[in-house]
């Protein structure tokens, strides 16, 4: 695998490893990057569209101020479908951030383990001798349709948290790193999830 131009492991990610005791640095990888800008994408689209649509009902309201109930309503209606969209999208990108979504996904690669990084955010060590983790795939059928392949990880805490694939680059990309893992090249060919049964990306 070759690592990204100009990446080796970071300061942080170093001393992570070392507390660790994870062994020497063998590369680098950027993840989900086709998640994250897809996402990113779609939180920012979700706020604009839910913003335009309550301004627009409000400048209707006080400009024009209709004499029809039932169109009082709709626009009301309209207006807190707006708002709703917002404070969902909003909620979002919130979210992401406490969890420490930000910045790119960079996988440190380690002789006994690695560690996942969020160049803005969080960062997460796992051990290869302690570490739950899955390589899956699955057809999906949802609106997506289209064949999803993931790293699933078991977190210190507990918790499952996904590296996402969309191009074939990335999947090949994931195979490598499955195989470093010593997960093997092929993936573990699972039924679809639900949207709510996936864990949410790393």
């Amino acid at each position: 695998m070759s690592t990204i131009q100009g990446w080796s492991s970071t300061i942080r990610a170093h001393e992570q490893a070392m507390a660790a005791d994870l062994g020497n640095w063998r590369t680098t990888l950027r993840l989900n990057k086709e998640e994250d800008k897809k996402s990113r994408t779609n939180d920012v689209v979700g706020m604009i569209v839910g913003a335009i649509v309550t301004t627009a009902s409000v400048l209707f309201l006080a400009r024009w101020h209709p004499q029809a109930l039932e169109l009082w309503v709709v626009v009301l209606a309209l207006g807190v479908v707006g708002l709703s969209l917002m404070a969902i999208f909003a909620r979002d990108l919130v979210h992401k951030y406490r969890v420490g979504v930000r910045g790119m996904l960079l996988a440190h690669v380690y002789e006994m383990g690695l560690v996942f990084e969020r160049t803005m955010g969080s960062l997460f060590t796992v051990p290869l001798n302690s570490a739950k983790i899955r390589y899956v795939a699955w057809d999906d059928d949802g609106e997506d349709e289209r064949h999803r392949e993931q790293l699933w990880v078991t977190l210190i805490d507990g918790t499952v948290r996904a590296v996402e694939t969309w191009t074939e680059a990335e999947r090949r990309q994931l195979s490598e790193l499955a195989s470093c893992l010593r997960l093997g090249g092929n993936p573990q060919v699972i039924e679809p999830t639900w949207s709510a049964g996936r864990p949410e990306a790393l």
